[in-house]
Order: structure tokens, then sequence, then C-alpha cells
């Protein structure tokens, strides 16, 4: 079966390795190693700043992150191959902290994508530790960090690498002091997603982040932003039904099948206009998140047309646009909780009904129709029973709900019009390994 190379990553060597690695770049010897795994949300991801309700599941693909502490107040990460263990010059990179903290303060907002850099990266890490120091959770006596990082976990098709990044750093930072408990767990995701809300504003990552960090070792991880709430739902049955993720690859001649051009700035633009209205409305009507307002979806259009009405400010969505933003996240929100109870009585027919609609009003209703869109269709037309965006409107990929004994013939199929597939086992949430 013609899938992604799905070479087993793991080990009781492997943590020991990347140590050992880590004392011959940077001279000190880590104390421990922090372990994250890949995601993938399954329905929900777009409510993250409505106050909705996401459902993740995490992947035996896993990133293993080594620190020690400088005293060149630098992050200085280096990112090594997974085979060679080599370090990845064009991956890697290094900033300094006190520069870092003040060019953020100072520097204007200018026009950027979600596409992921070497430069991004770095500067992540950067604004983790601010916020860790800021919350008192990270002494400031430690200046900089030295990082070595090796990952299977694949790039730029929505598994969540940075993500698992950014977790296993936090849980590497804190763990060299104390042991990390679930609420300071919790405090990890908020910390972090508001650390990457100041590298890629708009991009809502709390959810994600909640469910690498205190997920379950199997089934998805259900986040309730309204309450707070972090519970299990019951996985896919494996021995039934293949999950595979699907994305095109890029120099098939016949990948073209899957091509739409799209804007990347504007999408960024967008994410962060949806952002903003739900933090304005929800200020402005004096509630936590925008889902705690009793019929929102009435009285946010009356209130965005009334604001129109003497505010002269274009960076406010239209009425028409918010009316269809609003009516996505509520019709998300019940689907999440639809989705929840069909897993737990085992009604996958109505699982896949779901996630069918959830994928139709992401591009109907909610404007985000890329590429991701026509790989879904591709899939459905191929005999998924299901699929879905795994990062709409930013990578060009999917997840795809397949028969077992319909697998084969599907990954054949999908490779033959050059469209790459990866398994997606159940993997474990972050967790660190002494050495």
């Amino acid at each position: 079966m013609p899938q992604w190379n799905n070479t087993e990553f793991q080990g009781e060597d492997l943590p020991c390795k990347l140590a050992a690695t880590h004392h011959e770049i940077f001279h000190q010897r880590p104390q421990l190693v922090a372990q994250a795994p890949g995601s993938w949300p399954l329905i929900g991801e777009h409510t993250d700043y409505f106050g909705g309700i996401a459902l993740y599941g995490l992947v035996n693909r896993n990133l293993y992150l080594a620190l020690t502490p400088n005293k060149k107040s630098t992050i200085d990460l280096r990112i090594l191959d997974s085979e060679s263990f080599e370090a990845c010059l064009e991956r890697s990179g290094c900033v300094e902290l006190n520069d870092f903290l003040s060019k953020t303060s100072s520097e204007e907002k200018s026009p950027h994508t979600y596409a992921q850099n070497s430069s991004d990266v770095v500067r992540l890490l950067a604004a983790t530790t601010s916020a860790l120091m800021q919350r008192q959770l990270l002494s400031r006596h430690h200046l900089g960090w030295d990082i070595t990082v090796v990952t299977n976990i694949p790039r730029d098709i929505g598994l969540g690498e940075e993500t698992a990044l950014q977790a296993a750093f936090a849980l590497a930072l804190l763990s060299h002091n104390h042991q990390v408990d679930v609420p300071t767990r919790a405090r990890l995701s908020e910390l972090g997603a508001q650390a990457s809300e100041l590298i890629h504003p708009g991009l809502a990552t709390k959810s994600r982040l909640t469910a690498v960090l205190r997920g379950a070792d199997s089934g998805f991880c259900a986040v309730d932003h309204a309450d707070g709430a972090v519970t299990r739902s019951p996985g896919i049955d494996s021995s039934r039904y293949h999950t595979l993720g699907i994305y095109p690859h890029a120099h098939h001649t016949q990948a073209s099948v899957v091509e739409n051009q799209v804007d990347a700035q504007q999408i960024a633009h967008d994410l962060e206009q949806r952002k903003a209205l739900c933090e304005n409305a929800a200020h402005g009507f004096g509630v936590g998140l925008l889902r705690l307002l009793p019929q929102a979806t009435t009285r946010v259009p009356e209130w965005l047309r009334a604001y129109h009405q003497v505010h002269d400010d274009s960076s406010q969505p239209a009425v028409s646009d918010a009316e269809k933003w609003l009516n996505f996240w509520e019709a998300e929100i019940q689907r999440a909780k639809d989705i929840t109870n069909a897993l737990h009585s085992h009604r996958y027919a109505e699982v896949w009904a779901v996630i069918n609609q959830s994928r139709h009003d992401i591009t109907a209703h909610y404007g985000l129709n890329g590429p991701e869109d026509a790989l879904c269709s591709l899939a459905l037309q191929q005999g998924a029973l299901s699929a879905r965006p795994l990062v709409a409107g930013i990578h060009s990929s999917a997840v795809a709900f397949v028969e077992r004994n319909h697998s084969q013939d599907f990954c054949t199929h999908l490779h033959n019009v050059g469209i790459h597939t990866t398994d997606l086992p159940e993997g474990n949430p972050a967790r660190v390994i002494p050495v």
C-alpha cells in the first residue's frame, strides 16, 4: 500500500541519543528530554475564539526536545535530521531574547501568512519563554536556552509539528524545577496560545495545545472553551475503519487535480477579522466569550449594524459576513456535541455525516475554500466514507476515513494521481523522559 514513510520513530534509546547529540553540539548534557505528539482536528477547531467545542486526536508521530540553559540570553534552536541526527541548517535558528522583546513591543503590524519558517519557529519559543516569565512560572535567572529537536511529525500538512515543539519546550522548561501537574498544564496551554497569537495573529491554537498537553492515551480530547472542561471521547474503531492523512505530492504531474490558488495573506487577514469580531462583540456585550451571549446570532449582527452606522471602520466585517460566521460557529458547536454522542454509541454513519456536513459548511458558509476542499472531494470519489480539511485555508491536506477492507485500493488510487497518504495511529500526550 503506497503510503508516506511510517517507520517507527521511538524506543528507549532515542531520548538518550538526542541527549548525547545535544551534548556534542552545546557541550552540556540535558537532564531530561520532552516528548510531544502530532495532532489533528476532528471537528470544531474554528470555534476557539467564539468559545466553542473542539475535538482533537493525537498521532503517534512524535517530537523530542532537549535543552540546557545558556548565558548568552539567546534561544538557539537546532532541528536535527531524523535519520542522520545532523543539524538541518535551513530549519534551525537563533534569536536574542532582549532584542526579540524590544522588537515585538515596538514593531507595527504587517501583512503575514501562516507559512512555517525557521525565524517564526524560534520567535515562537522566545515568545513562550517571555510569557512564562511574565506569569512567574519561569525564573528570570535563566536568560537563554540551547535546544535540540528531532521529529518525525510531517511538516506543513496540519499535524501540529509547531504546536508539539511549543508544548515540548514549555514542558521541558518547567519540568527542570518541579512536577508539572494538570493545573500547570492548563496554564501552559493558555500561555502558549497567547505566545502563538503574538507570532501568528488570528490562528487559534489553544484547543490543539490543550489536547497535546492534557489529552488521553486513546480517543479524542474534547475541549469546551465555555467552561474550560477537557474530557475524553471514544476514538474511531480502528479494526473497522482506517484514518488517513492525505496531501498532494508537490511535484507530481497529476497532482493538479487539487490545485487552487489561495491568497495566503488574505486568509490570514480573514482569520484575524473573525477573531476580532468575537473579541470586540464579547467586550461590547460584557461577556467573556461570545458563545455565552444569549441569542448571539441575532444580537451581534444588530450590534455590528449599529457600529457601522456610527464608525467608519473598515476593519470590522460586513454584517452579512458576520451572520454567516456566527451561524457557522453555532452549528459547528452542535455538530461537536452530536459527534461526541455518536462516538459514545458507535453510530459511525452519523459520525461520517456530521464530518461531511462540517466540511461543506467550512467552504459554503465560513469562506475557507482552498485546494483541501478539492482533496476531500477526490477522497469521497475514491470511496472514503468521510473527509475533512486538516487545517482549512492554511494547509492543502485532509483527513479521510476509509473502511479497512477498502483502504489499500483507496491509497493506490490516490497514489496514482499524485496524492500521498499517511496513517494516523493514536498517540500519547506530552511527557518528560529523564536521561
